[in-house]
């Protein structure tokens, strides 16, 4: 069995999938007083007969967006790359970490994990990343397609917004015009 890696952002695409399905499942069927963390990790553990893993604070996704901007800095032979700022200005204005009292921590731990895990991170997530997941957005597209045809709802707020939709194609303005000519 292959040690699973110790950052989310960094597990094998089939494994993201299964997060990210299980996610918008989770999230479309709230449960008072119990997180969306809590309720996603039990169901990964209960589907992989993997142990369950310890309770906290996970902001890991941001980790992806700090290689992208490093790389881009370095690129640009920016003279000096402040990994510190970076994760600053990250961690003020994603939403889920604007409004806690903790950026200052939150930003710590991100750098620690980059420093930890910066040659990872930046093959995946670097301006010049080969891996490109917009094939593991559109298979949990689909799923999520099938889930809803199947009368399961599903919550895409997660997803980049040009993946929120269903896929379906809509007649444009300029389709429908076009037809009337």
């Amino acid at each position: 069995m292959s040690k699973r890696p110790p950052l989310a952002v960094l597990l094998p695409e089939n494994e993201l999938v299964l997060r990210c399905v299980l996610r918008s499942i989770i999230a479309a069927h709230p449960i008072d007083g119990e997180s969306e963390a809590t309720r996603l990790n039990d169901a990964i553990a209960a589907l992989t007969g993997r142990p369950r893993l310890p309770e906290r604070k996970d902001r890991d996704e941001l980790l992806g967006l700090i290689a992208f901007e490093y790389s881009v800095a370095k690129i640009n032979n920016t003279s000096e790359i402040s990994l510190a700022s970076i994760a600053d200005k990250l961690v003020s204005f994603y939403p889920n970490t604007a409004d806690l009292s903790e950026k200052e921590s939150i930003s710590r731990d991100l750098q620690r994990k980059f420093a930890a895990f910066r040659k990872q991170l930046l093959d995946r997530y670097g301006y010049d990343a080969e891996w490109d997941d917009s094939a593991l957005l559109r298979s949990v597209r689909i799923i999520m397609n099938e889930l809803e045809k199947a009368g399961i709802p599903v919550d895409r707020s997660f997803l980049p917004p040009g993946y929120r939709h269903d896929g379906a194609r809509t007649e444009s303005k300029s389709d429908a015009i076009k037809k009337d000519m």
